[in-house]
């Protein structure tokens, strides 16, 4: 009798913390996926421009980029100041696939090799990227 006792307790018992580690694992499960989608939303809304940054950068970009990376992003061979270059196109994978650290880095100082001038000396640090998102916005979405 006491061995069918003992067995019985040890079986509630086992449940007992069974399904209390459950209800643990499951609520651990569900906080960690609040976090990670309240994470998410954050770094969605901190990327997403403003409509002044993407009229900043889209008025730059007219200015300083379409002689060479054409209107509508695709760049190709252009002649500038006598000198022909293949300006990148902005609507290629490779760029799309390009981090803003690098498009910020060619822009700021240039890629002198290919004929892309340094603009650090011309626009500031928000100006520039305003320019990234710009190019973002219109030419890889």
């Amino acid at each position: 009798m006491k061995g069918i006792f003992a067995a019985s307790f040890l079986s509630i018992v086992s449940i007992i913390f069974v399904g209390c580690g459950e209800t643990n694992t499951a609520n651990t499960t569900t906080d960690k996926n609040a976090a990670n989608q309240k994470n998410q939303n954050s770094a969605a809304a901190a990327t997403t421009p403003s409509p002044a940054e993407i009229a900043g950068g889209a008025s730059i970009y007219k200015e300083h980029c379409a002689k060479c990376h054409k209107e509508d992003g695709s760049g190709g061979k252009v002649d500038v100041d006598g000198v022909t270059i293949n300006a990148e196109n902005f609507v290629s994978e490779k760029m799309k696939k390009m981090d803003d650290a690098k498009y910020y880095k060619y822009i700021a100082k240039g890629i002198p090799d290919e004929g892309m001038p340094a603009f650090e000396d011309k626009l500031t640090e928000a100006q520039i990227k305003d320019v990234v998102k710009y190019i973002r916005t219109e030419f890889q979405n």
